[in-house]
């Protein structure tokens, strides 16, 4: 074949000797389906050269030198080889039947690559993989940190963590032959049976759009890891490569028809993430391909009985236990409320709509939790890692898949050595740098925090971190120095109040030229330098109060309907708390609970005396503080979350504040998150001419 370039450019197609060997190759790397072994470069064949090319980090192009499809046949297996020569009439290769009449007889392409020997492919012992009926492997990530949480080994059959290693589940690939009895790994919705859970660790806090890999990224490493245990499996249970039996988590709504609410894991890698979702899927296909035969393909989907896992808090059982599905624990909310005496309330009509779904407030006496909240048949359920880690309880797993939840509502505190500390619930993806920033204001700190027994951790003991545990976290830490004002001083501030004065509205000027200098020294002396970030908390600033102008919420005599709402959440349990923690300050800090947790952060008693917290000093540091690292909204995002720089997302970063980007009012043309971000960008460009 003459041409230099293979590829598809439309119909006629090129055609020949070259192309079927090429495509028996990339069908021996499951890469392309038997069927498409055709003699024809069509759209099947371009499809499985991107792959190819996302594989061997080629550009992506669907068109392939013929020196490099030599190259490439050249690994063609012998007996997989049909004796072909430039002249063999392709007209009878077109079908299945004419392309088996010139193979060596008795032989037939495969689409695996020849088995390699037992043990190169031993990943696992051999007795972790026991006699059972598997006929699929589904990959996943945890959503967690780089190591395995106790939850995680519940739900999958094995977990692969960031360093390599491989940790067994507690369900065997056994217990999914059925899963009749609610014993199995729970690791995919309505596609458990005889389905094998292999899970990635990492990925905490990842974002689908735009991509954010989140706090724990999975790693390059962790995927031949990955595909050796995925081989062994196949191997052993006779399990062929192909785009329905080993495929990605977000791949089986799509290819197997059974919804899976928007699941999208592993099918972005923070390391490519040019990559499109249909390329990893092949690519991670490609990495764990077998030679293996097809076997027929087993129906799939349909009803599974759903698990079950008793629960215990505080050792009250929850009638009915809990629902273990898709690698998450879900809780009926009833049964919970009934055990425990607990109260349940809606958001609707709450200003913290920065919740991403449905959600519903638990009240434990003083404390508060958002959950996740979903229906199913009519029953109400939560899920359970928010109730553990925004409650700050303790979560074991007993062999048996009971859950066991310990502690009391809020963290409750403890005395070592004279210092107070506070039990913290390790959430998903956590680091002890990660507390210590949330905590204690400073991620170096990290040193200060003990474990469950009182003990420091050191380097090694740090990286043994799991959800689901407690530690302990000093109330009042040791004082950390300032940070430096970098190179900005009054005059500088005075210069910017002035440039900001010019750009805001004119009701708001005399207030900007007083409010800026003290927000920015109040954001430096919390180590906020860059200046997308100081720019976006000047917006805020003059969103929220007009630069300062209006300090204390104005209450209605009556209360609006909105304002009326505070009463009983977040902390407000008395009588008159509602208009007692109402909004204040530049970010309107607003609820008891609030004003306790930032009155600690400061070492303010703003719980006892509300309008501490108007004063222009300490507003400003509430606002440093709360926007630059403890954070405000559910899941507590930072200014850190959307970037930073030319990065940095404008309109995103709206919910650190609140979830009402997309509300659009008379007060501006768009929606806030446009408006705010815009103002934003206007600041950000006199702060870089300033610095500049």
């Amino acid at each position: 074949m003459e041409t230099a370039i293979l590829q598809y450019l439309g119909p006629p197609m090129m055609r020949g000797p070259m192309v079927l060997l090429l495509q028996l190759r990339l069908a021996q790397l499951a890469l392309l389906p038997i069927e498409g072994v055709d003699g024809l470069f069509g759209p099947q064949t371009a499809q499985a050269v991107r792959a190819l090319q996302a594989r061997m980090r080629l550009p992506i192009t669907g068109a392939l030198e013929a020196e490099l499809a030599r190259q490439l046949i050249a690994g063609l297996a012998d007996d997989a080889r049909p004796e072909l020569s430039a002249s063999s009439p392709l007209s009878t290769m077109a079908s299945p039947a004419g392309l088996g009449a010139q193979l060596r007889p008795g032989l037939r392409p495969t689409r695996h690559p020849r088995p390699r020997p037992a043990e190169r492919l031993r990943a696992v012992p051999a007795d972790q993989l026991p006699n059972a009926r598997p006929k699929r492997i589904i990959l996943h990530w945890t959503a967690g940190n780089a190591r395995a949480s106790t939850q995680d080994l519940q739900h999958y059959h094995f977990c692969i963590e960031q360093d390599g290693t491989i940790r067994r589940g507690n369900r065997t690939i056994a217990d999914n032959d059925s899963t009749a009895d609610g014993r199995y790994a729970a690791h995919t919705r309505q596609c458990n049976t005889r389905s094998v859970g292999l899970a990635l660790c990492g990925m905490a806090g990842a974002q689908e759009r735009p991509f954010r890999a989140g706090r724990a990224p999975i790693r390059e490493a962790q995927i031949p890891v990955l595909a050796r245990l995925a081989a062994q499996i196949c191997q052993r249970y006779d399990i062929p490569v192909s785009r329905e039996t080993v495929l990605a988590h977000g791949e089986v709504q799509s290819i197997l028809k059974i919804p899976q609410n928007g699941k999208w894991d592993p099918l972005v890698l923070p390391w490519r993430p040019e990559l499109s979702p249909r390329e990893v899927g092949d690519l991670l296909r490609a990495e764990v391909a077998q030679a293996l035969a097809s076997p027929a393909a087993d129906p799939v989907g349909g009803d599974e009985a759903p698990g079950r896992f008793p629960l215990f808090i505080n050792g009250r059982e929850v009638v009915g236990g809990g629902i273990p599905e898709d690698g998450e624990d879900w809780v009926p909310l009833a049964p919970l409320l009934e055990a425990t005496g607990w109260q349940s309330e809606s958001p609707e009509g709450l200003s913290s709509v920065t919740l991403t779904g449905p959600a519903v407030l638990i009240r434990a006496g003083e404390a508060t939790a958002w959950v996740d909240l979903r229906t199913e048949a009519g029953m109400d359920l939560i899920f359970l890692d928010d109730l553990v880690e925004e409650l700050d309880l303790s979560l074991s797993i007993e062999p048996d898949g009971t859950r066991q939840l310990k502690g009391d509502p809020g963290g409750g505190f403890a005395t070592l050595d004279g210092t107070r500390f506070q039990r913290v619930t390790v959430a998903r993806g956590d680091t002890l740098r990660a507390i210590a920033r949330h905590h204690l204001g400073d991620p170096e700190l990290w040193r200060q925090i003990r474990d469950p027994d009182g003990q420091v951790f050191n380097e090694s003991t740090a990286r043994t971190l799991a959800a689901g545990i407690q530690v302990l976290v000093p109330v009042v830490p040791a004082a950390r120095p300032a940070a430096p004002t970098g190179p900005m001083d009054a005059a500088a501030f005075a210069e910017i109040a002035q440039a900001v004065s010019q750009l805001t509205h004119r009701l708001n000027k005399d207030a900007a030229q007083k409010a800026v200098p003290i927000i920015l020294a109040a954001c430096l002396a919390e180590g906020i330098t860059d200046p997308s970030h100081l720019a976006y908390v000047l917006a805020t600033a003059e969103h929220e109060t007009n630069f300062g102008r209006q300090m204390i919420e104005k209450w209605g005599n009556p209360p609006s309907a909105n304002q009326q709402r505070y009463q009983g959440r977040f902390g407000n349990i008395h009588a008159g708390d509602g208009k007692r923690f109402r909004g204040r300050g530049y970010v309107q800090l607003t609820f008891r609970d609030n004003y306790r947790r930032f009155g600690k952060a400061i070492d303010l008693p703003l719980e006892d005396n509300p309008d501490l917290a108007a004063e222009e000093e300490t507003a400003a540091r509430l606002m440093a503080i709360g926007m630059g690292r403890l954070g405000y909204t559910r899941g507590f995002p930072v200014l850190a979350t959307f970037g930073s720089g030319e990065n940095f997302d404008f309109t995103a970063a709206r919910r650190i504040i609140n979830g009402d980007g997309n509300t659009k009012t008379d007060r501006y043309p768009v929606p806030f998150g446009q408006a705010i971000g815009g103002r934003a960008q206007a600041y950000a460009t006199v702060l870089l001419q300033r610095l500049l």
